[in-house]
């Protein structure tokens, strides 16, 4: 329940983008919980990208929640 700092958003998404391959759903979850829009776009390419490679026959499942 603390509120984020200004680093919070660069770690959801580094966090987001490193757990893709391995835990799509979960990066799914932190890309779509980044409040700073800019961090937010990084991210949903980054982690789109990965799931796209990764998870095809999910993708537009998962993706679809950004």
């Amino acid at each position: 329940q603390q509120p984020l700092d200004e680093t919070a958003a660069p770690a959801m998404r580094r966090l987001a983008e490193r757990i893709a391959r391995h835990h799509p759903e979960n990066a799914v979850e932190w890309v779509a919980a980044i409040p700073d829009a800019k961090e937010k776009k990084t991210a949903t390419f980054h982690v789109s990208e990965t799931i796209k490679k990764n998870y095809p026959n999910l993708a537009d499942e998962l993706l679809s929640k950004l």
